[in-house]
């Protein structure tokens, strides 16, 4: 996850090349030019490990506070100092205007090139989203299971460098499935007797299996990014089932 934060830093700092080249070019000003490619390059240094909408309205504010020294100085230097001031102003007002905009553009772009951004995932771990409210309603066991788990999952990734978010979101859904026949999930088992006694273990095997299927098939519907519902496909492995095998055996 380090490795990919480092990448995509790559790609928004690559940006300051044809930004820079595009003002020089239509502008032929120097001091334009320096800032533009400035004003690129800072808010990466704020937005990459960003992991709450609070954490992005900070970063959006630091980066407008950075380019306003930044403007000054340009303006010092390639202007007069009477213009530093007024150069500082108009730099805090864009940064904070273009914050604004790219946020308000993130959820059309999003959508258009299927990505999965820092405010696609603080929209799937918000509990009113459609997805955790049909798991709380319908196995609310497996609802306060998946909270735990992926309050543990952001926390460790968190600790380790990782992307908490998209931890934290995968183990919010692993389980979406299991709202078809939660019965049959022993977290949903309150004070009554277990269905699996009475059916068979070949039965029991498939209707465990099922709901990572199940869950799937909620994902498309509710829309859920693929790296997020990666969560539901190989949060079982490939392991053998062995309570029931050892129960089919026997």
């Amino acid at each position: 996850m380090y490795l990919v934060r480092k990448i995509r830093s790559a790609t928004a700092l690559l940006l300051a090349i044809p930004v820079a080249t595009f003002t020089a070019i239509s502008t032929s000003d120097p001091a334009l030019t320096i800032f533009a490619a400035g004003a690129t390059v800072v808010p990466v240094a704020f937005v990459s490990a960003v992991s709450s909408r609070r954490e992005l309205r900070l970063a959006v504010g630091m980066s407008a506070l950075v380019l306003a020294p930044l403007a000054a100085s340009i303006a010092w230097l390639f202007d007069s100092a009477d213009a530093a001031l007024s150069a500082a102003a108009f730099a805090v007002a864009g940064g904070v205007v273009g914050g604004l905009v790219a946020q308000g553009l993130l959820s059309f772009l999003e959508n258009l090139f299927r990505m999965t951004t820092t405010l696609t995932l603080l929209d799937l771990t918000d509990r009113n989203h459609p997805g955790l409210r049909l798991l709380e309603e319908k196995a609310p066991g497996t609802f306060n299971h998946s909270i735990l788990v992926g309050t543990l999952a952001g926390r460790a990734a968190r600790a380790i460098g990782a992307q908490p978010l998209l931890a934290q979101a995968a183990a919010y859904y692993h389980d979406l499935g299991k709202t078809e026949n939660p019965q049959y999930f022993i977290e949903n088992q309150f004070g009554v007797s277990n269905p699996h006694d009475e059916i068979d273990p070949v039965a029991s095997a498939e209707i465990i299996r099922t709901h990572v299927l199940e869950g799937e098939r909620l994902a498309r519907q509710l829309r859920i990014p693929e790296t997020v519902a990666d969560g539901i496909r190989m949060h079982h492995g490939t392991g053998l089932m062995r309570y029931f095998y050892h129960q089919a055996l026997e």
